[in-house]
């Protein structure tokens, strides 16, 4: 397939302009695929070839201070490549995805399956057998689809068979080699076991540690940040519930932070510190929050903001967290690399002893808000259905190609007084 794309560029008048123009082509995981200067009004493809990521890929153009970015979706291919050559057959992943199944390969009248798991690029092989060396007709299929491979000699062997030359273990006599070797290991380890524990310790403890042992013991209590005692990993989490749980809609935020652990390695640099003041404010709106590798899911529900409806305080809130962390990206030049998504959706709830507090994603709740934050690129996008529910109280662009929207600012309408 061929994507076909048209950078247009326009005055203050709305009028076209022509102009250069700088396009960036990015693939799912944010690495540039394409980078160069383009005329605008004039059409521009790229071949989508099988190997592509599948995934959400972005298009930006930049002129001057401003820019613009569209989303195309490249579907998942899971296509292999069949060869034969010297009687050993070879299968290539030639599609975007990794492939895992069975593969029937005949020879002659005699069919034999195999299973494989090949990942993007990669391939595997086997070697075809005969007990004559005789030439046969060669098939492989996926269950779906035989293709003929045509006729081959193939190597002298017992039966008429399939030798995997991928595996570890090559022939019976590899296997014997490592069963030995493994067995002479275990032997060596627990002879050394057996040594270390038949020796005495023999000794008088040092001085200094007399001295410590002398002396009262002193605890010591190690105090946090509210905040990031309130962000543990253990509160809330998301696991199973009973059948007692509370069904309640969410508005839930999800905050992906991309380049996290390089920031968490960054001495000095304040960029966490931004990113808790970020979540300070759904804490301080009644949010729940917790902690999935880097992500962080904020949750509305009305059992803890006594709120029936709250989608608009989860976009409110996404908007001022949007903020904190613009203003600190324009300052600063170890910039956060974030997305954020905001759906609503229902989950189940559970309230145990302490206040602890457990959620069940229905319908995919949590997981498509993560999605959606996936998706972004340093704005804040919606979902179809929260979009529906907002209508007409919030300034929206669908993103093409997705159901996602982008948030924009709201305009200020301006009345003048008419003249006398």
């Amino acid at each position: 397939n061929t994507l076909s794309f048209t950078p247009i560029a326009y005055d203050q008048a709305k009028n076209s302009a022509e102009s250069e123009i700088e396009v960036k082509i990015y693939k799912p995981n944010k690495s540039i695929f394409l980078e160069k200067v383009m005329k605008t009004g004039e059409q521009n493809s790229i071949f989508i070839e099988s190997k592509f990521t599948s995934g959400f890929w972005s298009i930006e153009t930049k002129l001057n201070e401003m820019s613009s970015s569209k989303l195309f979706f490249v579907e998942e291919l899971r296509k292999i490549n069949y060869s034969l050559s010297n009687g050993i057959l070879t299968i290539e992943n030639i599609g975007n995805v990794q492939f895992k199944g069975p593969i029937e390969i005949i020879i002659g009248n005699k069919t034999q399956t195999e299973q494989v798991n090949i990942a993007l690029g990669e391939n595997v092989k086997f070697r075809l057998k005969s007990p004559d060396g005789g030439e046969y007709e060669i098939r492989v299929g996926d269950g779906t689809t035989n293709y003929e491979l045509g006729r081959a000699v193939l190597p002298t062997g017992n039966v008429i068979g399939i030798d995997n030359l991928n595996g570890l273990f090559k022939g019976n006599f590899s296997i014997w080699l490592w069963v030995l070797i493994i067995v002479i290991l275990l032997i060596i380890a627990l002879v050394l076991v057996r040594r270390f524990l038949k020796k005495k310790f023999v000794g008088k403890m040092p001085r200094a540690l007399s001295l410590i042992h002398s002396k009262q013991d002193v605890p010591m209590q190690l105090s946090s940040p509210p905040l990031k005692q309130t962000l543990s990993p253990t509160t809330p989490s998301i696991e199973n519930v009973t059948n007692s749980a509370t069904k309640q809609e969410a508005s839930v935020i999800a905050l992906k932070i991309r380049n996290l652990s390089s920031l968490k390695s960054q001495f000095g640099d304040n960029s966490l510190d931004t990113i808790e003041s970020a979540l300070l404010i759904a804490k301080n709106a009644k949010a729940k929050i917790y902690i999935d590798h880097d992500y962080r899911v904020v949750i509305f529900v009305p059992m803890i903001t006594n709120e029936k409806d709250n989608d608009m305080k989860a976009i409110n809130t996404a908007k001022e967290m949007l903020s904190v962390l613009k203003d600190y990206n324009s300052i600063h030049s170890n910039k956060v690399d974030f997305g954020m998504g905001v759906h609503s959706g229902k989950v189940a709830i559970e309230t145990h002893a302490q206040g602890k507090i457990k959620f069940v994603s229905i319908d995919n709740t949590l997981s498509i808000a993560k999605r959606i934050a996936e998706s972004s690129k340093g704005e804040v996008l919606i979902s179809e259905p929260l979009h529906k529910k907002s209508l007409g109280k919030i300034r929206v662009e669908k993103l093409i190609g997705t159901s996602f929207w982008q948030l924009k600012p709201m305009v200020k309408a301006l009345f003048l007084p008419k003249k006398k």
